[in-house]
């Protein structure tokens, strides 16, 4: 059975197509060999080459604007994977805090819940000592992507009367680092 599909990639590995269906809004892994026809939403282009037309499509998408925000923007959101998982698990109002974090640095309509959601849980929580290095890139940032980091620090642990250790020594040095 053939179907149209608007897809947007997130990124090909060997004969696999990872991708996000807008006809199923999830993400869907596609077969390339399966695709019969790939026409570029963009230019209108129609071609049977999707590995030629790839990575300029990837980098004017969406997941192409979360893979940039990943590399310039990590020292932010692995510092705040860091202490949103102190405690071994992301909270949905820590999840949606991050979520808000996100949209805050790249304020992209094109950039939903559910892509955002998928891209922190596919990032690897740092360990203690990158955490620690990461802060430090922190602190050579913009101050107001510094604000940013430290007002979501905080309202993570805004409803608890308590941290725990992990916790608690993450944003001690958040705050040596940035001074605040």
């Amino acid at each position: 059975m053939v179907t149209d599909r608007r897809i947007t990639i997130a990124r090909i590995e060997g004969d696999m197509l990872y991708a996000y269906c807008h006809l199923r809004h999830a993400r869907r892994t596609f077969y390339i060999s399966r695709v019969v026809q790939w026409t570029n939403c963009s230019s209108g282009e129609i071609t049977s080459d999707i590995m030629a037309d790839f990575d300029a499509a990837r980098k004017d998408s969406a997941f192409g604007l979360l893979d940039r925000m990943h590399g310039d923007l990590y020292p932010v959101m692995g510092a705040l994977l860091y202490l949103g998982k102190g405690d071994r698990r992301l909270m949905i109002e820590e999840r949606n805090t991050m979520i808000d974090a996100y949209k805050a640095l790249c304020p992209d309509p094109r950039l939903t819940d559910q892509m955002i959601n998928d891209s922190i849980n596919e990032m690897a929580v740092p360990s203690t000592a990158k955490y620690k290095q990461l802060v430090a890139e922190l602190s050579t940032m913009n101050p107001e992507i510094q604000d940013l980091a430290t007002v979501t620090a905080r309202r993570f642990f805004a409803s608890r009367k308590k941290l725990n250790a992990v916790e608690q020594a993450g944003m001690n040095e958040l705050h040596r680092q940035l001074n605040t």
